[in-house]
């Protein structure tokens, strides 16, 4: 590519017709250009320049993009693992409110059965004043019975 835009600039410069390698073309900045050969030394160094050049600017470019892939990369890790970090967080979280959950559900059971048992004892209470009650009515009814004297009384007890 660079040697046909080369021959085509000197063929300008010459002011000749189509460039033939094999006769006299002129010459080339006060040199004589003959064959390709005379050209060589002065074509390489510009040719080994430009290739330069254009390498130089493929690496660079190709590190700043690696440079950037991996600060991509990075950004990404660290996105995933503030993404674990977030969920570590809020299991952590559920587990503390299934816990809290639990705590509270054990707390309500134990509320339930100290009801219970409140209503247990006042039904109790209830029954043994009723027995207490029915007792004291009995003794009552014994003590007239007594009074009246009668062992029939009793016997009908």
């Amino acid at each position: 590519m660079f040697r046909g835009l080369f021959e085509k600039i000197l063929e300008q410069y010459l002011n000749d017709g189509p460039f033939e390698k094999s006769r006299v073309a002129g010459t080339w900045r006060g040199f004589p250009v003959i064959k390709e050969e005379h050209i060589e030394p002065y074509l390489n160094p510009a040719y080994e320049r430009f290739k330069g050049f254009i390498s130089d600017y493929t690496d660079k470019w190709r590190s700043k993009k690696e440079a950037d892939d991996q600060v991509k990369r990075q950004a990404d890790r660290h996105k995933v693992e503030m993404g674990l970090k977030e969920a570590e967080i809020e299991r952590q979280a559920d587990c503390h409110k299934a816990e809290m959950g639990l705590k509270e559900a054990e707390i309500e059971r134990h509320k339930v059965e100290m009801e219970r048992q409140a209503e247990r004892l006042a039904e109790s209470e209830r029954r043994e004043a009723e027995s207490d009650r029915r007792v004291q009515e009995l003794e009552a009814l014994l003590a007239q019975v007594r009074a009246a004297g009668g062992s029939q009384a009793e016997n009908q007890l």
